[in-house]
C-alpha cells in the first residue's frame, strides 16, 4: 500500500486554506483567553495593592540609641491587640 500519493493541487490548496483559517481561529481564541485571564488578575493585584495602601501605619523612630529601638517594633501588633480588645469590651447600643 502505497500512502505517498500526490494530492490533486487544488484539493491541496483547499486543505492547506483550511489548515490555516483553523489556525488563526484557534490562535486568536487562545489569545482572547489568556488576555481575559490577564485583566482579571490585574484587577486582583489593583485590589489587593490598594488594600495594602490602605492598611498601612509607619513609625518613625529617629532619636535615641540602639536598645530603644525595639519598642517601636512592638507598637503595632500592640495597637492592634489593643484596639481588638476596646472593640470587645465597648458596650452594645442595641
Amino acid at each position: 500500500m502505497d500512502l505517498e500519493k500526490e494530492l490533486d493541487p487544488k484539493l491541496e490548496a483547499y486543505l492547506n486554506n483550511y489548515i490555516d483559517q483553523r489556525i488563526v481561529e484557534a490562535s486568536s481564541e487562545v489569545y482572547e483567553a489568556v488576555n481575559k485571564k490577564i485583566k482579571t488578575v490585574e484587577t486582583k493585584v489593583r485590589e489587593v495593592e490598594l488594600a495594602a495602601q490602605k492598611n498601612r501605619c509607619a513609625i518613625i523612630a529617629s532619636k535615641g540609641t540602639l536598645d530603644m529601638a525595639d519598642p517601636p517594633c512592638f507598637l503595632p501588633p500592640v495597637r492592634g491587640a489593643w484596639a481588638s480588645r476596646l472593640r470587645s469590651s465597648s458596650p452594645s447600643t442595641a
